[in-house]
């Protein structure tokens, strides 16, 4: 039985989470807080339920004002438990604006190599990710 190769479609959204930050300096100089996430929209996985979900890959925390130095670090040791993989339910997704959900990237296109086998996309996938943090979109 032959599995059908479905092309990855990568995609980086930008989810707020200004909430999870308790500190009003922090909260005031940054204004909203987003996590930056990569995610493949061609996959999506059940964790114990009937809804699907994205398996997202944190790429960096951002904020909507430009931060001092000592507010950034604030922000970055935050983040230094976090999961870099986590699962949200694709519902979310179809509702975002454009603004907060584009495509990885308008001119790139995997070669069929590069998903043929579990190992293949993965290794895809982190070079991905490596060049989402080198070379942002947000």
């Amino acid at each position: 039985m032959n599995k059908e190769l479905i092309e990855p479609r990568f995609r980086v959204a930008r989810i707020e989470e200004t909430q999870h930050y308790t500190d009003p300096k922090l909260t005031n100089a940054a204004g909203k807080i987003y996590a930056i996430f990569l995610y493949d929209q061609s996959r999506q996985t059940f964790c114990c339920e009937l809804t699907p979900s994205y398996e997202l890959h944190y790429i960096d925390t951002v904020t909507e004002e430009r931060v001092e130095d000592e507010i950034y670090d604030q922000i970055q040791e935050a983040n230094y438990h976090r999961e870099l993989v986590e699962y949200q339910h694709t519902a979310k997704f179809a509702s975002m604006s454009s603004d907060d959900n584009k495509p990885f990237s308008e001119d790139w296109s995997p070669n069929i190599d590069d998903y043929s086998t579990e190992e293949a996309y993965r290794e895809l996938l982190e070079e991905i990710i490596a060049d989402e943090r080198a070379n942002p979109t947000y």
